[in-house]
């Protein structure tokens, strides 16, 4: 007499080797049905096994290494297991218990992740538990896992998009303030008025970042491995900080660029007939125009730099052309339209900016927010090769 495996438990338990986790049976059977059964849902392909009265003649130290490689453990108690729960916490291993019984209970209470079964658990399991598995079916368990990975990168990228933005622009208004006070001959005005700031941070950053958490489960989430207990701050803090700073950079090069380069030649060249030589003359109406478009261009390129960078958000490996949220397109299309609308409408007098009416002035814009998008590829690319060299690597 044996009670068999739901079909779908050896294609999840072979998900789920994929994804780093390893899946141990602890049971009262006798050995001989525990092994035939991990045999035949794939567990293990050995014959081997760990009897009760085998665990108990085991040193701590012994059952520590045994836990390594022995998948199935046959004929235990309740004390057994909770010893080799420890023993296996004892390695840094994350570890979540599934039981039903009553004899389950304190090793699903010691888990990290404590699982009662919803339909044939018992009242005093179900209350040790973390969670309750409702079907009581591996396969669930297996799938929750894969939500949980998609929440949890969708999680990671808003924060990345958000954190990142927003680093960017208290650093160039502190370093450009700064720069105001050393160098008050050439680094005229200040970069973005505050009214641009807020418009950044609702129509800009608000939108995009919202649609960010309608971006499905990646596909090949589950074949990552486990990130070993590190936290959110801790995987996102390398990205954010260099992006942040690399874009603060930028921006400040791009403002000096135009009041020492670009306003002064495209001045001399005529193309703008409200800018004139005479810009650097402080009063006149050249000079207030010249600064109006400085600000005009550097806040047009931190609406499109933002815009660029939250496709590349949308993952923390793959490339930004893979990413599956269409609903990005909308969403950066909407602030690209409002963006244009006070450009080019009575409105810019409200946000203090001048219509951008010449292509070289677009041509700076899109030159400096790509470059931004464009060094967070590099980095991802790179990461890729790391995990390509080294398979066990978790993906960061």
């Amino acid at each position: 007499i044996i009670d068999p495996a739901r079909d779908e438990v050896k294609d999840s338990i072979k998900e789920a080797r994929e994804a780093g986790i390893r899946t141990i049976m602890i049971t009262g059977d006798h050995k001989i049905t525990a092994i035939a059964i991990a045999n035949q849902i794939g567990l293990t392909e050995s014959s081997e096994a760990i009897t009760g009265v085998e665990l108990e003649e085991m040193s701590d130290d012994e059952l520590r290494e045994k836990v390594k490689t022995v998948d199935v453990f046959a004929r235990v108690t309740s004390e057994h297991k909770l010893r080799i729960l420890r023993r296996l916490k004892e390695l840094g291993r994350i570890v979540s218990m599934t039981g039903d019984g009553v004899n389950d209970a304190p090793a699903v209470k010691g888990a990290h992740v404590g699982v009662a079964m919803g339909l044939k658990g018992t009242e005093v399991t179900q209350e040790a538990s973390d969670m309750i598995l409702i079907d009581d079916n591996y396969a669930t368990i297996v799938n929750a896992i894969e939500e949980g990975r998609g929440i949890f990168e969708t999680t990671k990228g808003f924060f990345r998009y958000m954190l990142s933005t927003n680093f960017d622009e208290i650093f160039l208004i502190l370093v450009a303030y700064i720069m105001m006070k050393l160098f008050a001959n050439i680094f005229l005005g200040i970069p973005v008025e505050p009214i641009q700031i807020l418009w950044l941070n609702i129509a800009t950053d608000g939108i995009p970042a919202m649609v960010l958490g309608l971006t499905p489960t990646d596909p090949d989430v589950m074949k990552e491995k486990p990130r070993e207990g590190f936290t959110l701050l801790h995987e996102i803090k390398g990205p954010v900080l260099l992006l942040g700073i690399y874009t603060s950079i930028t921006d400040i090069t791009l403002y000096l660029l135009l009041w020492t380069v670009l306003i002064p030649a495209w001045a001399q060249a005529g193309i703008d007939p409200l800018l004139t030589m005479d810009f650097m003359t402080r009063g006149t109406d050249a000079y207030f125009y010249a600064i109006s478009l400085a600000q005009t261009i550097l806040f047009t390129n931190l609406v499109i730099c933002e815009l660029l960078f939250v496709y590349t958000c949308t993952s923390n490996v793959k490339p930004f052309y893979h990413f599956p949220n269409k609903h990005l397109f909308w969403a950066t299309g909407l602030s690209l339209g409002l963006q244009l609308l006070i450009l080019y409408t009575p409105l810019g007098l409200a946000f203090r900016v001048v219509p951008l009416y010449h292509p070289i002035y677009w041509v700076a814009v899109f030159i400096a927010a790509f470059s931004v998008s464009v060094v967070d590829e590099l980095r991802k690319y790179r990461l890729r090769l790391k995990v390509k060299s080294d398979p066990d690597r978790a993906l960061r």
